[in-house]
């Protein structure tokens, strides 16, 4: 990034688009959720990972670009 450069903003959709993430909840692949109004895709079986949060491994999660 150069100096003054902002990152692109995150897609957003509606609330109740998709079901709003819980970190109680137990996501498998494919299930989406929304976080922070930003949608997600789950690639594998997770449950406490924030969606958008690196980790070792990789994220579980994908981010979803909505079609315009």
């Amino acid at each position: 990034m150069l100096p003054g450069d902002t990152p692109a903003p995150l897609p957003t959709l509606p609330a109740g688009t998709y079901p709003e993430w819980d970190a109680e909840e137990t996501y498998n692949a494919g299930d989406r959720v929304l976080f922070d109004l930003v949608p997600y895709e789950a690639k594998w079986w997770s449950q406490g990972t924030e969606p958008g949060t690196n980790v070792a491994g990789g994220s579980p999660w994908v981010l979803v670009i909505p079609v315009q």
